[in-house]
């Protein structure tokens, strides 16, 4: 029915609409002076110390960089089971 067509069509504008939470995040990100304070205090929190030997990292980067030593010692750079 027309009524029917009616509430999903406002059901459908509603869920279309863009909501509060990014148009404050575009917003922020339009202002310089914002955009910089903000992100440059969460990659003070995200700093990593690279100095440290992590074991079992998650790997997501492009490449992987082994030591010689590791080389020498380990007969395959991966498992070959995997």
């Amino acid at each position: 029915t027309y009524e029917e067509v009616k509430a999903l069509n406002e059901k459908f504008k509603k869920g279309s609409q863009v909501s509060l939470a990014l148009k404050i995040k575009c917003w922020l990100k339009s202002s310089k002076v914002l955009r910089t304070a903000i992100y440059q205090n969460r990659r003070k929190k995200k700093s990593v110390d690279y100095r440290k030997q992590v074991e079992n990292p998650i790997l997501h980067g492009s490449f992987i960089v082994y030591s010689r030593d590791f080389i020498k010692k380990e007969e395959y750079a991966f498992n070959p089971n995997t």
